[in-house]
């Protein structure tokens, strides 16, 4: 299928494919949820537009004037239907957090004049080097500054700086970079800036060639992830706090069970769903029960191994049978989850020794290294294909409540 990909439409797949497929795939319609603090970055963001607008033409809007256009802007969405996320913060302390920053900034900047401004907001669209992958990048503003290099500027107001070595700083400003340079290819001396309002910290860089080449290769894997998301419909939910706050939380197919539960309501699948119930207890019984039960064997495990050792024994007798008890010592290869390195130089001299009759054919790692991320030539990967085949798996991932006590659990009949 043919889609647009952004730098925030790759984050919510990473965040959870589910909520990217209710999204950008199946576009379903729900009453939208209006998070302050998304909401208090969209409207500064708005106020900043004006400010350098304005400062690009030489009018200064006065200070008082911004700070009434954010209260403005904010008012435009009822009170009732902003999301407040905090336990300790209320909408107003947000907006005074916003007016604050909104303050600062405009300290230290007026009056928005600097350098030569090429625009702000900008939408721009370009195709992924080296593919027909299509994205958006959204320019908070792009300008020439007075040592003449040109700064792809983002404003943020979030709660933490990035790290040098954040990677998703530069995925963002990397793919905002790119978009630049397919839009203006004249534009040269790039450098990419983040402001963050909170602190009034600039972090920077420069995004050489090379690490573009690097991006380009990141960039490919996450949308090849998306594709084979989309080939075989699957778009795990991946639960965090965050979801409480999801506008998909009724449709989410890891919620639709507790929400039943929590409602009792009646429904076509009342009946599957209060057995669904029944067996998730039990299974959740037995999983805690066998891992106890594989604790307690290890321990004796190790308990029969010393005493063999002290008693010079290798048999012992018990109530219902005996055990053999074999203890000894022996030499193995290196392994490659024990070493990554040593590993690589015992493959490269097993070849060298012409061992190569010895290997085997790890199709797990190339299915994940190689074919899933798309590195061969297009008629070699033709001829990978002819020998995949399809299997259905179910994988069922327990997470057992802290205080829950199988031994003390009396379901209902």
């Amino acid at each position: 299928m043919s889609m647009s990909y952004s730098y925030s439409s790759l984050g919510s797949f990473r965040n959870c494919p589910r909520q990217f497929k209710f999204g950008k795939i199946d576009k379903v319609k729900v009453p939208r949820k209006v998070n302050i603090e998304a909401y208090l970055g969209n409207v500064i963001h708005r106020v900043l537009q004006q400010l350098y607008n304005r400062g690009a033409n030489n009018k200064l809007m006065p200070l008082e004037d911004a700070l009434k256009f954010f209260d403005e802007e904010i008012e435009k969405v009822d009170r009732e239907n902003i999301a407040v996320i905090s336990d300790y913060l209320g909408i107003d302390d947000y907006l005074e957090q916003g007016r604050e920053m909104l303050t600062n900034h405009y300290e230290k900047y007026k009056p928005f004049d600097q350098g030569t401004q090429y625009g702000t907001e900008a939408t721009l669209r370009f195709n992924l080097p080296g593919t027909n992958f299509n994205f958006i990048a959204k320019i908070d503003r792009l300008w020439k500054n007075e040592n003449g290099k040109i700064e792809i500027c983002d404003f943020k107001t979030g709660k933490s700086l990035p790290r040098t070595d954040d990677i998703n700083f530069f995925h963002q400003m990397g793919l905002y970079q790119l978009a630049v340079m397919k839009n203006y290819p004249m534009l040269e001396e790039i450098e990419v800036a983040q402001y963050f309002l909170r602190f009034g910290e600039v972090v920077r860089d420069i995004i050489t060639p090379d690490r573009l080449d690097v991006l380009v290769e990141d960039i490919k894997q996450e949308i090849f992830a998306i594709q084979d998301a989309i080939k075989f419909d699957n778009f795990p939910a991946n639960e965090s706090p965050l979801c409480n706050y999801c506008d998909y939380f009724n449709l989410c197919p890891a919620k639709r069970h507790k929400i039943f539960l929590d409602n009792d309501d009646e429904c076509e699948n009342g009946d599957k769903q209060k057995l669904a119930f029944d067996k998730t207890t039990e299974y959740l019984d037995k999983y805690i029960q066998s891992k106890t039960l594989k604790a307690e064997l290890d321990a004796l495990k190790d308990d029969l191994g010393k005493l063999s050792v002290d008693l010079d024994q290798t048999k012992f007798e018990g109530k219902g049978g005996s055990v053999k008890v074999s203890c000894k010592t022996d030499e193995k290869f290196i392994t490659k989850s024990r070493s990554e390195s040593d590993y690589a130089d015992l493959t490269a001299l097993a070849w060298e020794l012409g061992l190569d009759n010895y290997f085997t054919i790890n199709a797990r790692s190339i299915m994940k290294e190689v074919y899933k991320k798309n590195l061969l030539e297009p008629e070699q990967m033709e001829k990978l294909k002819k020998y995949i085949i399809i299997e259905e798996s179910v994988r069922v991932s327990p997470k057992v409540n802290k205080d829950y006590d199988p031994d003390e659990n009396h379901p209902e009949d």
